[in-house]
């Protein structure tokens, strides 16, 4: 996976990745992880999660060697979700993980091998507002 941070521009992250197959990543980005697509033709595609601009461009994706280099911050439902899809298709994965700053992360991999890391604050609640006691 090729991941380019182009900078940040009036508080929106702009990440680039290659994928070998555009179209099936922005259905991954779009369906299971809530990415609107702002943009698309065979070869790329623009997509936006809050600041998040993830531009998914055809290439080659190069060996990490596992590491996750695209972060994404998402409801604990969308987290959630994507963590039981993961574990119907392999029942021995991992869950998510309580990290420094009190924070929930999991990882996934998208439809190319990229493996992505969604963090959820453990504070939010199911669909990523204020936990339940808070709300009123």
């Amino acid at each position: 996976m090729s991941v380019t941070l182009l900078g940040v521009l009036n508080s929106v992250e702009l990440v680039l990745v290659t994928v070998p197959e555009p179209t099936t990543a922005v259905s991954f980005y779009v369906e299971r992880l809530g990415f609107r697509c702002l943009d698309s033709d065979d070869d790329a595609a623009t997509l936006q999660l809050g600041s998040l601009q993830l531009v998914l461009q055809r290439g080659p994706v190069p060996d990490t060697g596992g590491a996750a280099r695209i972060h994404i911050r998402v409801s604990r439902e969308t987290l959630e979700s994507v963590w039981r899809d993961d574990r119907r298709q392999r029942p021995s994965v991992a869950g998510p993980r309580l990290v420094a700053g009190a924070i929930f992360e999991y990882e996934t991999l998208d439809p190319a091998g990229n493996v992505v890391r969604l963090k959820t604050p453990v504070t939010a609640g199911p669909r990523g507002g204020p936990p339940p006691s808070a709300r009123g």
